[in-house]
């Protein structure tokens, strides 16, 4: 009973992302003879000690691929993965030693301003993320214990671009401001709006247009 509660809670969650991949296929399909492929990634670290003298480092990886179906509107998907050590404090569910995640974001871009090199966007995006905290930190019975789980997300990172040349961009991505919900085994599953400005969430790359 309890796996088939948790399938259909799982389900529920990836319908935005089923909608989100649907609408990305036939955007693809209606304007392939006309986009321009591009490939990439961002990458973001930070390492600081809390007021605890508690070390933090958080690093992120994320490889890009996408079609710019024209001026101002590109199409593509993120394939990420997260590492932070110790999260607590860090506006996460769960205070543990290590925290894990690895998924997929899809996203539209949109850009909002343009000169000749310089461009501000923004991404909507829909992601789906399996998450793992190891080592959980003030949490009773379960304190030292590993649990795992998936987080779906939906919502708006800002991002600024430099078109270096034709083929090159330098790009940075900062911000976020959605919905995310997260289903860990053996809890119930847990919904937030948000909004995060904090560096942490900096990532910087780079493009390459073919």
């Amino acid at each position: 009973m309890i796996i088939k509660n948790y399938l259909k809670d799982f389900q529920k969650h990836v319908v935005l992302l089923k909608l989100f991949l649907s609408l990305t296929f036939l955007l693809i399909v209606c304007e392939a003879a006309n986009a321009q492929l591009y490939i990439g990634g961002t990458f973001g670290f930070t390492s600081r000690k809390d007021v605890n003298d508690v070390s933090k480092k958080d690093f992120k990886f994320v490889p890009e691929i996408g079609y710019q179906l024209n001026e101002k509107v590109f199409i593509g998907a993120n394939l990420g993965y997260r590492h932070i050590e110790n999260t607590k404090d860090s506006g996460f569910t769960y205070a543990c030693d290590k925290y894990i995640s690895f998924g997929v974001a899809p996203y539209i871009r949109y850009n909002l301003y343009q000169n000749e090199k310089v461009r501000i966007f923004a991404d909507g995006v829909a992601s789906l993320w399996h998450v793992k905290y190891k080592g959980l930190q003030n949490a009773g019975e379960q304190t030292g214990k590993n649990i795992d789980g998936n987080r779906w997300t939906a919502g708006i990172r800002p991002g600024i671009a430099y078109d270096a040349t034709q083929h090159f961009s330098f790009i940075a991505k900062i911000g976020w401001l959605g919905y995310s919900s997260t289903k860990m085994n053996g809890y119930k599953a847990t919904g937030t709006w948000n909004t995060d400005l904090d560096t942490d969430n900096l990532a910087i790359g780079f493009l390459y247009h073919f």
